[in-house]
């Protein structure tokens, strides 16, 4: 596998950090195995803020991830893509509708930074948008790590325990 940079949506880091979470030892492995394959690991900006909604910066694990700035350049992108959220009544609900800016500019980031070849999350709407993106040609061909697999399905891996 090519060198992988694995951009890690919000999701990704709250199911990380909250023990109590159901999907946090399987996180953990995943973020376990990009560590042993040598992923280099980007955290946005965009999900700094969406994480300190409820927690604090000094929480999240940062010196194990890159700190991805929002630029300009993502700013225009993510306005096209929030455009396309809005246009497709499969994705869009009002209730949403803060949710859908954050994953616009997180698409902005991927689409933009070529240094990016994997995206983690287990968001099934950002999932099926990517797809959808993907298979419409707006959004570049990356990695999908859907974190609502697991490690061994995704990777390939045995299942032993630890």
């Amino acid at each position: 596998m090519k060198d992988q940079c694995v951009l890690l949506d919000t999701n990704f880091v709250i199911q990380f950090m909250n023990e109590g979470d159901e999907r946090h030892r399987e996180i953990r492995s995943f973020f376990r195995i990009f560590q042993e394959k040598a992923f280099r690991l980007k955290f946005s900006t965009i999900s700094i803020a969406e994480y300190c909604v409820r927690g604090k910066l000094d929480e999240l694990p940062l010196r194990h991830l890159e700190v991805m700035p929002f630029n300009v350049r993502h700013a225009k992108v993510a306005g096209e893509f929030t455009r396309w959220f809005r246009s497709d009544s499969s994705l869009m609900d009002s209730t949403d509708r803060f949710c859908i800016k954050d994953d616009a500019k997180l698409l902005a980031q991927l689409q933009t930074e070529n240094e990016l070849t994997a995206f983690a999350t287990s968001d099934k709407r950002l999932l099926a948008a990517i797809a959808k993106l993907t298979t419409e040609g707006m959004l570049r061909d990356i990695t999908v790590f859907n974190t609502n697999n697991d490690t061994a399905s995704m990777f390939g891996l045995l299942p032993f325990s630890e």
